[in-house]
């Protein structure tokens, strides 16, 4: 005999509809499972009846009872507020043994997998594609920076070729970008290097409208003392910044100054000067300035 109080609610649902001859999908969609659950269900469900296939579960299951408070006449639903006897052997169970290979059951993934799949099993499925957008992802952020970098520089020039300069001489550093530098600038040119005010000018500088110039100087310095440079635009008659070299302990060891703020600038061709009052070997060896836009 099988207490049918064993199976749960879910396992008598299935049971119903099983032996209404419905098939795996017309449950599953009836109870709103997958089919794999079904499967699971039905597998607990013949184990506990003692049976091993659909037909004989729905030939038992089929079987009428005798169940307090119903009528021996309506069979074949399975009730486990009322149970009911069931035969321990139907003649499906006489003639047609059942099939046991040695093996465990091991029933299908139950309700608790009907989930959304997790990000790890759909980067697993779609892992060409999604490697695929990454890359392009990367090569599009490298391009945007290069853009951004060639744009922020807006004018470059190389300081050994002035358009005018009373002080400094053109000197071939090995170091220098283009291997040649204006050399020790603010001393004259024969030893021993006293110091010497002057100025040199850079002319014909096209540049666009903006209120944020920036210039920034590729410089080196080995002299002791410290004197400003002051960067003059056009003929104006202030200076729009004032430049204190910082000490690179070798004329062929170079370094970027951090951007100098300029100000605004019109559209059009413009003059930068650098002066300076000079000081003994001299204030600088100048070896390029490049001017950018910048954001304060």
């Amino acid at each position: 005999m099988v207490d049918p109080s064993r199976l749960s609610k879910r396992e008598t649902d299935v049971a119903n509809l099983l032996i209404k001859g419905k098939s795996n999908k017309q449950i599953a969609a009836a109870l709103q499972i997958s089919d794999s659950t079904v499967e699971f269900h039905l597998t607990n469900l013949y184990a506990k009846i003692g049976v091993g296939s659909r037909a004989e579960a729905i030939i038992l299951l089929s079987q009428p009872g005798k169940t307090p408070g119903t009528s021996d006449s309506t069979p074949g639903i399975v009730d486990l507020d009322h149970p009911r006897d069931f035969p321990g052997n139907s003649p499906v169970e006489v003639g047609k043994p059942r099939v046991d290979n040695g093996a465990d059951p091991k029933p299908p993934t139950p309700e608790a997998l009907d989930m959304p799949q997790p990000p790890t099993a759909f980067l697993a499925l779609n892992r060409t594609p999604v490697f695929i957008a990454f890359c392009l992802l990367v090569v599009a952020m490298f391009l945007l920076v290069l853009s951004l970098n060639k744009s922020n520089e807006i004018y470059a020039r190389e300081c050994e070729n002035p358009d005018q300069f009373t002080t400094g001489a053109l000197i071939q550093r090995s170091n220098a970008s283009a291997g040649k530098v204006l050399g020790q600038f603010g001393t004259t040119e024969l030893e021993p290097w006293p110091a010497q005010a002057g100025f040199v000018s850079y002319d014909r500088i096209k540049l666009p409208q903006t209120q944020h110039l920036a210039m920034k100087i590729h410089y080196s310095k080995a002299s002791p003392a410290t004197t400003p440079i002051s960067i003059f635009m056009d003929k104006e008659s202030y200076p729009r910044a004032i430049f204190y070299p910082m000490e690179t302990n070798d004329w062929n060891v170079f370094h970027w100054s951090e951007p100098i703020a300029l100000g605004d600038i019109t559209n059009g061709f413009h003059t930068i000067l650098f002066y300076s009052e000079g000081q003994p070997y001299g204030v600088a060896d100048l070896d390029k300035f490049i001017l950018i836009e910048y954001t304060p």
